[in-house]
């Protein structure tokens, strides 16, 4: 896999943030399992090869469109203010799919299985993460990703109302604790109540939608 240089960077950079957000060092490095595969019907997508008789492994990769590769390599995240609707849409993608990458590889590392609904629940928080640390401005932000979303057209009906779900239970979970965003005493607290339920067994989580 050799996506290109300035790809590698951004996405080491997103890859480096998120695991700072969470104080979690994985042992994998996300720019190395970026995939070359780019015909992919979605914006971006984690497959996940589960083990079979012949391969014990699981198999994982991260995948971008064509388009979102190529905008992703215009990114110059010191003039994010200067970004268009494609690179910060680009943005966004990049930061779920790497979301992604580092819940399952974190929880995989202890043997535990997640849910789609996790992944998709995750990504979605640390989206609005990503975004509110480079903007500082949280109804921006807010209303960007929650208010104005929109889901692709090449979605299964199924997939659809996962993301709806995921979506959902992650605006809740935002609007909860709106009022820890305002000092930075109250945000340090809400990153380790988040650090504490992305450490979470599903088991532990029993019901993700109670435990917001």
């Amino acid at each position: 896999m050799n996506p290109g240089g300035s790809l590698k960077s951004l996405i080491s950079k997103i890859d480096a943030a998120l695991g700072s957000i969470y104080e979690i060092d994985i042992k994998h490095n996300a720019t190395e399992y970026i995939s070359d595969h780019t015909s992919i019907k979605q914006p971006g997508a984690l497959l996940i090869r589960t083990p079979s008789y012949e391969n014990a492994d699981i198999e994982v990769a991260i995948a971008f469109s064509a388009k979102v590769q190529s905008t992703l390599r215009t990114l110059n995240l010191d003039g994010f203010f200067s970004w268009s609707h494609e690179q910060i849409q680009a943005f966004s993608v990049a930061a779920e799919e790497i979301s992604h990458f580092r819940y399952f590889v974190f929880h995989a590392e202890k043997d535990r299985q997640v849910s789609q609904l996790e992944l998709e629940f995750h990504g979605e928080i640390d989206k609005f993460l990503m975004f509110h640390l480079m903007l500082k401005d949280f109804e921006s932000v807010y209303s960007k990703l929650f208010e104005s979303f929109s889901l692709s057209d090449q979605l299964t009906p199924l997939e659809q109302e996962r993301y709806h779900s995921a979506n959902q239970l992650a605006r809740e979970f935002i609007v909860k604790n709106r009022l820890q965003f305002n000092s930075t005493e109250s945000f340090a607290d809400f990153l380790k109540n988040l650090r504490a339920l992305y450490r979470m067994s599903p088991q532990e989580k029993f019901s993700l939608k109670h435990r917001l």
